[in-house]
This record gives C-alpha cells, sequence and structure tokens, in this order.
C-alpha cells in the first residue's frame, strides 16, 4: 500500500490537472490507514505499524512525534517505513508510544 501511495503521487506530480489521480490518492492512503489501524490493534504489530496508529489517533506529525521522542523526523518515517533502527531510537518510541495510550 506504501508503494501504491508512492506511485500514485509521483503521477500526479508529473501529471497535474488530474483529478482522478487526486481520487485515487485519497482512497490508496485511506484504505492505507484503515489497513494499518486495524493491523497495529494486533498483538503481531511492528513498531513501526504502532507508531503510525498511535500518531494518527492523536492527529500527530512526523515531525510531532520526533520531537516528542527527541529524535530526528527521518527516524520516524524509517521506523514507520519498517526499515531498522537503533536501540536508544526504539527506546525513545516506545517510550512515548507508552504515553500516547
Amino acid at each position: 500500500m506504501r508503494a501504491l501511495q508512492t506511485t500514485v503521487s509521483s503521477a500526479i506530480e508529473a501529471s497535474p490537472g488530474i483529478g482522478s489521480l487526486v481520487i485515487a490518492l485519497a482512497a490508496a492512503r485511506q484504505r492505507y490507514n484503515d489497513l494499518l489501524m486495524r493491523v497495529a490493534a494486533t498483538d503481531a504489530a511492528t513498531l513501526g505499524q504502532r507508531l503510525y496508529a498511535a500518531r494518527r489517533r492523536a492527529e500527530l506529525t512526523e515531525a510531532d512525534i520526533a520531537q516528542a521522542a527527541g529524535v530526528p523526523r527521518e527516524l520516524i518515517a524509517a521506523a514507520e517505513a519498517e526499515q531498522p533502527v537503533t536501540a536508544p531510537v526504539r527506546a525513545a518510541l516506545e517510550a512515548l508510544l507508552e504515553q500516547l495510550r
């Protein structure tokens, strides 16, 4: 779903003025959000999935979360994209998730 969002977003940038692409992007984002919110509620949810869901529920941006956790914004995006983060970053994000519950 993340790749689909990126593809549609790129298509919009390459083809301005095509409303159907914006509608497709909105639909992809909604489905991605719905899916991640469901997955994040399971016991098997990853840090990235739980972080995304907590951020969306609290209506916070990646920058907001980064500031609150004391880590660079790029690491929030990396964690949500399931890229590895260091143990100190993981600990900071897990602590913030506890606060957001």
